[in-house]
């Protein structure tokens, strides 16, 4: 594909049976200037020689800013030459002193080995790697002699920052410091990251230097808040860059309907291989984005079975040799390879200009991210086209059904919080080991008590000590080896694959152990899938065993909620009672679903019994006035549609009216009595389960009706809960697995039913105040999604499948967020 576009071939798989949108960009041309005078001439020359006499406005602008030395925050898309606006002025520092040094910080090593060679090609010889892969060898002399450094997040805090002194010389003549992909840093990782940006900057300024940062990053809609929250001081904005750009065709492509009334779709994985193929036969080079290695592995297997040259076809993923890696990149360059299939490893910043066809099979956890892999197709002159394969989950199924949300709505805001108790208590030990520290100064975005309080609990623990007015770290231990930068608990549960020897897979935290890697848990680590055979808590240690079954697992947890204190914030919306604050949430994790892979259809559920784990927290919550109550379609007399009680029935009924002597077991009433199912029919595999003595209980009709408000309540809040974990996801830009749900019955002081979105970090990180100011957008999304999904009952595109009998809580869930919608004249 040149410069025109084609979507024949994608037409001809869709046929009549798929939902498709099509979104045309035209060519964009962009307009170039040349580089500002005061450019060192020799940094003019190399970046003229490497291609890039001129440039654009936003390099330009961001050379400017630099100068007047404020540091930049580049939020524009992707292929908008990005690089070059932090090239530019280090070639220039480096040509003007012979002493002056820049850092360099990516996500991926990848990234960081793609800029090396981007940087030799700009003629800089002293730019070097330092991270996990550097042979031991080798690391003296980079410290020795690199100018520029590039590594990551967890090298810096585990293995550059604790060693400081021996890099005085990198330190001294520091001037830049760039974080590539900066929206990455979010959330408990992004939180993580500031603190250690905070500890560099301290060092470097003991050294006589005040670098300027440049982050990069996709569109966030919040840039100068969270650019100031991750470096510590206030940023300068970038956001438009107009540069040249071919034609793009954006698709959303939901595959065709194979069971309506249960919302079941084609598989989407088997809907990439057949649009691959499809593109393969019309010349096209497609790169195919999936979410796992599993995913690579089968969706690789398949497109090579099919493919009319199965050498053309490659995988690209964590755990392939760094040489392997290289041969797919160039592959793909020379046009040797006519399909990939990657996870998000080709997602962030390694040049791969001018792709045909990209898919991305599945939403990929962010607007942000969703974008950023639609820029792989047709980045230059070239013509592309990006398609999103939906799945069958809950967010998406919104996105194909809102392309305008897809296209036009502003992203996400990323969230991070430097004053975060927990972490930033375990990065002021780093802080301590690396330097003393004065009393009278706060650490990073603590107050002066805070950072007290903090010294103390290092102090208590025998691991620091008070002379004077400052603190030293007296353990022989070096905390910043016990702190990830992924979690928030200093306990860890480590995740081991048996040997001999052992294996380390990977950590999680305590807390979130029974959730994550309970025993038969399906659990994936860098793509690579397993399964948990055993959780021994006591000992902080998981075993796991590769795993390639078709299912996945989902945690069933009890949850118990209690506020805690008065609500930070709340009012009265669509008739609801919302608010926010804080929380202690005991979790117990009682057993778990097994769901049929990709399409996760309930497969069964197996009981556990784990111990219960307390979290402090913050939430947001949507609680349901009695008022309410009075427009529930049981008021009126009971629910639309009875399931079928099968032919036991009258029998079990006639014995529990016999069993409680004909008298409502509420107020003892005598007439007009019914038998009330404890546990609803449609819960149960065959309804003659339900109908256990244990499960029914005898009320009048006036019982019976306030009895059927509650489980229709709690049906509506279970469906709810489901859909609204997901879509919380989706306008926060976080994982759902930073987020929990449960049904509080009842909730605080008003004694109400309510569903409580709670934050599944302890302390919370702003999740739930910006859920609470997001409620309208939200609760019309949720109506929205559930009106436009196909199924009957409930699916897991929407309020989750059904239980045994198929039967969900659709009908329930429409109701109640029909009756509360946020612009609903009220009665």
């Amino acid at each position: 594909m040149t410069a025109t576009l084609s979507l024949r071939w994608l037409h001809a798989v869709a046929g009549r049976h798929a939902q498709v949108h099509i979104h045309t960009q035209p060519r964009q041309r962009g307009s170039t200037q040349p580089w500002p005078a005061d450019i060192h001439p020799a940094a003019r020359a190399a970046l003229a020689a490497a291609g890039f006499p001129q440039a654009y406005a936003h390099q330009v602008a961001a050379w400017r800013a630099l100068q007047r030395g404020a540091s930049v925050v580049l939020t524009v898309p992707t292929g908008a030459g990005k690089s070059l606006a932090y090239q530019a002025p280090t070639l220039d520092a480096l040509h003007r002193d012979p002493h002056a040094t820049a850092l360099y910080i990516f996500p991926t090593k990848a990234l960081a080995h793609d800029q090396q060679a981007k940087l030799r090609r700009l003629g800089v010889t002293t730019a070097a790697t330092y991270d996990g892969d550097t042979p031991s060898h080798r690391r003296a002399a980079v410290r020795r002699q690199a100018r520029v450094l590039l590594t990551n997040p967890d090298m810096l805090h585990v293995g550059i920052l604790p060693r400081h002194p021996a890099w005085q010389r990198f330190w001294r003549g520091l001037r830049l410091v760039v974080l590539d992909e900066a929206h990455v840093y979010r959330g408990v990782f992004g939180t993580h990251v500031a603190l250690v940006l905070r500890r560099l900057q301290r060092l470097t300024a003991a050294y006589g230097a005040r670098p300027r940062f440049v982050l990069t990053t996709a569109t966030l809609a919040n840039p100068a808040a969270f650019g100031e929250a991750l470096v510590g001081h206030a940023v300068t904005v970038l956001r438009h860059a107009v540069v040249d750009r071919g034609p793009r065709a954006v698709v959303l492509y939901n595959p065709p309907l194979v069971d309506p009334a249960l919302g079941l779709r084609r598989s989407p994985y088997d809907e990439a291989v057949r649009l691959t193929l499809a593109a393969w036969q019309h010349g096209l080079q497609t790169l195919v984005f999936v979410p796992s290695r599993r995913a690579v592995e089968r969706t690789l297997r398949a497109l090579r079975q099919r493919a009319p040259n199965p050498q053309q076809v490659a995988g690209y993923r964590s755990g392939y040799l760094p040489a392997e890696r290289r041969a797919v990149e160039e592959g793909l360059r020379r046009g040797h390879l006519r399909a990939v299939v990657t996870t998000s490893a080709l997602e962030l910043g390694v040049d791969l200009a001018g792709l045909d066809v990209v898919l991305v099979v599945g939403y990929p956890g962010s607007l942000a991210g969703l974008r950023q892999r639609f820029g792989r197709a047709g980045r230059g002159q070239r013509a592309g086209v990006a398609v999103f394969v939906a799945g069958p989950g809950p967010i998406d199924q919104y996105l194909v059904q809102h392309p305008d949300f897809v296209l036009h709505a502003e992203v996400e805001r990323a969230l991070i919080d430097p004053a975060h108790p927990t972490i930033a208590t375990q990065h002021f030990a780093c802080a301590l080991a690396e330097a003393p520290w004065p009393l009278s100064r706060p650490f990073a975005g603590l107050s002066a008590e805070a950072t007290a309080q903090a010294a103390a609990h290092w102090i208590r623990r025998g691991d620091a000590q008070r002379r004077g007015e400052r603190v030293y770290w007296i353990a022989p231990r070096d905390p910043a080896q016990a702190v990830s930068l992924r979690t928030t608990d200093a306990r860890r549960v480590a995740l081991l694959e048996p040997g001999p020897p052992p294996r380390l897979v990977g950590e999680v935290e305590h807390p979130a152990a029974p959730r994550l890697v309970h025993p038969g848990a399906v659990y994936r680590h860098q793509g690579q899938v397993y399964r948990v055979r055993r959780l021994d808590l006591d000992r902080g240690q998981a075993e796991l065993e590769p795993f390639d079954d078709a299912y996945d697992t989902e945690p069933v947890v009890q949850v118990r909620l209690r506020s805690l204190g008065a609500p930070r914030a709340n009012r009265e919306i669509g008739g609801l009672r919302v608010g926010w604050g804080p929380v202690e949430v005991t979790e117990q994790v009682v057993g778990y679903r097994r769901l049929a892979w990709p399409d996760r259809r309930l497969l069964d559920m197996v009981p556990l019994d784990l111990p219960a784990q307390v979290l402090r927290t913050q939430a947001y919550w949507v609680a349901i006035p009695a008022a309410v109550w009075e427009h529930l379609p049981v008021a009126a007399g009971g629910r639309a549609r009875r399931p079928d009680y099968g032919p036991t029935w009258p029998a079990a009924r006639a014995a529990a009216l016999a069993r409680d002597g004909h008298r409502c077991r509420v107020c003892g009433a005598t007439r007009d009595l019914h038998v009330h199912h404890l546990r609803p029919v449609r819960l149960f595999a065959h309804p003659a389960d339900a109908h256990r003595p244990d499960n029914l209980v005898t009320l009048c009709a006036r019982c019976h009706r306030r009895a059927e408000q509650h489980v229709w309540v709690r049906s509506a809040l279970a469906g709810l809960s489901y859909l609204m974990r997901h879509l919380a996801a989706l306008h926060l830009m976080c994982d759902p697995r930073d987020l929990g749900t449960a049904i509080a019955l009842p909730w605080q002081q008003q004694n109400e039913p309510a569903l409580v979105v709670y934050e599944a970090v302890p302390g919370g990180l702003g999740f739930a105040a910006a859920l609470y100011e997001a409620h309208d957008a939200l609760w019309r999304a949720a109506l929205a999604r559930v009106r436009a999904c196909p199924c009957d009952d409930g699916c897991p595109a929407c309020v989750g499948p059904g239980g045994p009998q198929g039967r969900g809580p659709k009908a329930e869930v429409h109701h109640l967020l029909h009756l509360t919608a946020p612009d609903r004249p009220r009665p």
